[in-house]
Parts: structure tokens; sequence; C-alpha cells
């Protein structure tokens, strides 16, 4: 904000704390960052703007207040600084410090006003909410709510990149920015030709459901990657930017973000930390310092997980970290509503006579066209493998059993899988399925199996017996299993061992 009285206790905080210049436009950016959404808040409420403003300061309380506050809770977090305390730098425990007292001063500036140093001081030892898990507020989650939102547009054959993105974000009002260089480098051009599946984009009205078979739309966020996907370029957001670049320079360690992660509630549940890193390590797709000797890194500080990483993989630590916290239901971490429909289609009963050398193409649009759920074809690796979308089929007629068994026997000749790539029905070769890269994630509670006799290395061997699924720890590429201390078995593997996996809980 450049109101000046903001601007003024702001500096006087910074003095009171005694920081750098750096630690000061870091703890400042968070402040102020606090302040413009609680004036939006209230401004969305139908405050007028200055009275917002004004609202807003009020709140804020007096920067020596707020000084005494942020040095306690520094003090106390400090003292339990547990390990890696030689990476962390003094701005990044100030940081989470900052979020803490904002977090809390949020909280209570309804009914209290400004928090005093012990009451923020006991939030920040014994919080335990999960809706609280993350301290620092997610990009995707706040500066840019378009991504999760309906987006249904129509992309004409062969539209070229930068166009298709503009009209996206014309469409969605988010700003999109092509990142040429690096695109370049990687010999791609901004008018590359897209071909952006037809079924499952176009079929959709914004607002409205899709079908009575597939009552799911697509957000933003899935469009831009099914968008992208083929080409091997990737997203990420800044200031509240979309970026389009290329999957190294997202990752690339000069640009990722500083997240903190409260999992007091992980811990409280019997989780260690040392699991957590390493269901985190094990289960996203990142490169990890610790283990690839490049990449992102974290570190733990009293019930703060501090996460540098790339934008993409925070959304995945995201989400396995909320899916842990409440692991009830479904076990899948993303895209569990699309997965159970899927799951409700394919054990539905069906029939079918089959014309001789069936088109692949022809067999999944008839099946599209009569239950109205968008099945894709994967065509560039379904070329790569020497196939094509038209491969004939000889398929016999079959009555009355599941369509998982029309579809299963018709892929079965091909080689090829269906899977659920970004939220849709996707035909897909068997080599891009086991891609460790793109295996899904489901988090099952197993509390029920472990009992006194049971030895817990006896359900990871049970799970990684299963046929046809291969294991990084065994096999050296595949998936990966974690049983944590308080009884979740996280699972990353081919949906077909999840199907697996999840007929052999049912008997257990």
């Amino acid at each position: 904000m450049s109101e000046n009285d903001f601007e003024a206790r702001l500096s006087a905080l910074c003095r009171m704390l005694k920081l750098t210049p750096t630690q000061s436009a870091t703890i400042s950016a968070e402040l102020r960052n606090q302040i413009e959404r609680r004036v939006e808040e209230l401004a969305r409420s139908g405050k007028p703007r200055s009275d917002a403003i004004k609202q807003a300061n009020s709140e804020f309380g007096d920067a020596s207040g707020l000084a005494v506050n942020l040095t306690q809770v520094s003090q106390m977090l400090i003292r339990r600084w547990v390990i890696g305390s030689t990476l962390v730098s003094v701005s990044v425990i100030l940081l989470a410090v900052a979020t803490f007292a904002m977090s809390n001063w949020s909280a209570s500036r309804d009914s209290r006003g400004m928090p005093t140093a012990g009451q923020v001081a006991e939030t920040a030892a014994k919080s335990t909410d999960s809706l609280r898990l993350l301290l620092d507020p997610q990009p995707d989650d706040v500066s840019l709510p378009q991504l999760s939102k309906v987006a249904a547009i129509r992309f004409p054959p062969d539209c070229p990149l930068n166009d298709a993105l503009q009209e996206l974000a014309r469409q969605q009002h988010v700003s999109i920015v092509l990142d040429r260089v690096a695109i370049e480098e990687f010999g791609l051009t901004a008018d590359e030709p897209l071909n952006v599946p037809v079924l499952g984009l176009q079929q959709q009205t914004a607002g409205k459901q899709a079908s009575s078979g597939w009552p799911h739309q697509l957000t933003l966020a899935q469009t831009l990657n099914v968008m992208l996907e083929e080409l091997d370029l990737t997203w990420y957001v800044k200031g509240g930017v979309i970026v389009v670049t290329t999957i190294d320079v997202e990752r690339d360690p000069r640009r990722m973000f500083s997240r903190s992660y409260n999992v007091v509630p992980l811990l409280r549940s019997g989780i260690t930390p040392d699991t957590i890193a390493w269901i985190l390590t094990g289960n996203t797709n990142s490169m990890w310092e610790e283990l690839d000797g490049n990449g992102g890194n974290f570190t733990y500080i009293a019930g703060v997980l501090v996460v540098s990483q790339s934008y993409q993989a925070h959304r995945e630590i995201r989400s396995l970290l909320l899916k842990l916290v409440q692991p009830g239901g479904s076990p899948w971490v993303e895209y569990a509503p699309e997965r159970a429909s899927l799951s409700k289609l394919l054990r539905t009963p069906w029939s079918a006579n089959y014309p001789p050398d069936m088109p692949l193409q022809d067999f999944l649009d008839s099946i599209s066209q009569k239950t109205g759920v968008p099945f894709l074809l994967d065509q560039d690796a379904i070329e790569e493998s020497g196939l094509t979308i038209d491969e004939p089929l000889t398929m016999q007629a079959l009555d009355s059993v599941p369509l998982e068994t029309h579809i299963g026997l018709a892929l079965d000749l091909l080689d090829l899988t269906l899977i659920l790539r970004d939220g849709l029905p996707t035909v897909t070769t068997v080599d891009v399925a086991n891609d460790p890269t793109r295996l899904p994630i489901a988090v099952y509670d197993v509390k029920r199996i472990l009992k006194p006799n049971v030895d817990p290395e006896a359900i990871i061997d049970a799970v990684q017996s299963m046929a046809g699924a291969q294991w990084e720890e065994i096999d050296g590429t595949g998936g990966r299993v974690t049983l944590s201390e308080n009884g979740l078995l996280v699972v990353t593997q081919t949906d077909f061992a999840h199907r697996a996996l999840q007929r052999l809980l049912a008997v257990w």
C-alpha cells in the first residue's frame, strides 16, 4: 500500500526489529500483503475503500506492539530450532514469525483487536487447526483465484501457442505471458501450432455441467496443463501473472519460491518430521538437493516446515499435506471426484456390437458420445510408439459386461492403457502410464490393519508384491510407498496398481 500512515508504521517496525535492508523488504512485503488482503476483504463486504483502508490500519495497531509480538515469538521459535539452522536466514525465520503474528491478528481482529504477545506465542506453539495448515498464503489460493475457475474455450486446429494463451487470458481476465527466450532455446516458437483435444474442452459451457455422464468442468489450471503438456511446457505464477515457460526454467533453483507450512497437526497425529520429509521428497514430482544433489530443500523449525521449491512442486506439496491432515473419504490426493465418476462408469454393464477393423479414434468417440464422458487420445505418445489414432481394432460383440472390459480388451491389443490425466480420461501408451513423473498419489488409512501382532514392514512388502507394479526401491524405477507412524499408507503408483491395491485393502 502507498498510504503514508501505513508506510510510516512499517518503517518504524523495521527499525525496532533492527533488520537489514533485505530483511526489512521481506517482512514489509509480507505485512503489506496482509493489510492489502484485509482492505480487499472489507471492500468486498461493501465498505468504501477509504473506510476500508482506515479500518485495516487501525486493526494493524502500532508498530511497537507488533514489534514486541514478533520479537517474543521469534525468540521462542529460534530456541526451539530443531534442525537445519545453518540453512535458514533470519529473514525466512522472521517471515514465518510475521505470518504467525498476522494470521492471529486476522483471526482475532473482529472481537479483540490486536492480539497480545502471549496470545500469539500460545497459538504459535499449540495451534492444531488443520484449516490453517498453510502459514504462508499460496499464490494460486490468494493472488490468483482464477486458476480454480471454469475455463470453457474452443481452440481451432493448429492454433498458434501465443494466440491461444492470449485468448485464454482475455476470457479468464488474467495476465498470461510467454517466456519467449526460454521456449526458443528449447526449440519452439511463439507461433508453435497447438492442437488441444476437443473432447472435454469444447463440450463444456461455463457455469453448466459438461454432461450427465461427466459432471466435471475444467478449471483454468487444468486447461493450461492440457494445452502445454504436448509441447513439454509448463507454467508458474509470479506477482499475479501466469508465466508459460519450459520445465527446466520452472524448476531452476534461482526461480524457486519459499513457502512455510504449519505441520503441527501432523506432528500431533503421530507423524515425525523425518517421515513428513520422506513423504514429500518421495511423492512429489520434484528434484531435491538432499536426494538428487540439485533442486529444492526444506527445513523444519518448531512445527513450521520451510520449503524452497518450484511453483508446481508447491501445488503438489500443499495438496499432499492437506490430504495427510484430513485422510478420510476418497484416498486420492488430486481429482478425487473425477476418479470416482470414472470408476463408476467403468463398472457400468455395457453391450456393443463392433464393426470389423474399427479405428481406435472411432471406438473412443462412440463411447464418448453414448456416455457423455470425454475420452481423450494421447496422440503424440501413440504415434511415437509406431501406432496411429486410426489403428484398426478387431472386437467381438460383448453383452452386459463392464465397460472397463470393453476398453481393456480393445487397448490390450495395441499395448495401450487408460489413465486419468489432468482430470480427464486419456488413452496412452503403457510406457507413459508407468512414467514415475505422472503416477497418481493416494493416501490410504490402514490403522485398522496395524495391530500389535502386525509388522508394518509386512504391509509394505504385501503392497510391493502386487503383480504388474514396479517400485523404485526394488526395480530402480516406478512407484513409491511409505507407511507413516499414525497408520497412513502413502502410495504413488499407476491407476491399474491403485485399483489392485484398493481390492487388496477391501479384504484385508
